[in-house]
């Protein structure tokens, strides 16, 4: 048999403290996402990255098989292949590209390396 004691009667009472600590959970939740936001580096062109990355362009030359005036004009480009622009990250040790877009308000990433395994998958059938 059961003691129906241990149990707790829901009240007002109750409900205010359980609302107190959501709200508490969700100005926890709102500081760490502007401290996210904070830590976030945002590039005007691709030389910050690879400036935030502390490498040269003929560092970033060699790790992509191109020559030094090859970087310094995609660094120029204001347009370039998606797979362009992912090599040059991956140059730099990018550990994740992603393209970030929003679309009537709803939030949307784009993830590169997924993108250079499709492409190798069609390119195999």
């Amino acid at each position: 048999m059961s003691d129906i004691s241990n149990f707790v009667e829901v009240d007002d009472t109750f409900m205010a403290r359980f609302a107190d600590v959501r709200g508490i959970n969700a100005d926890r939740r709102k500081r760490e996402s502007a401290q996210i936001e904070m830590d976030r580096v945002y590039a005007a062109n691709l030389s910050a990255i690879r400036n935030a990355a502390q490498l040269t362009q003929n560092e970033i030359a060699a790790s992509m098989g191109i020559k030094q005036s090859a970087v310094s004009r995609l660094e120029g480009q204001s347009d370039m292949l998606l797979s362009t622009l992912l090599g040059y990250l991956n140059a730099t040790g990018a550990e994740s590209a992603s393209i970030v877009v929003v679309v009537h308000g709803q939030r949307v990433e784009l993830d590169l390396e997924s993108l250079r395994h499709i492409k190798a998958l069609s390119s195999q059938a």
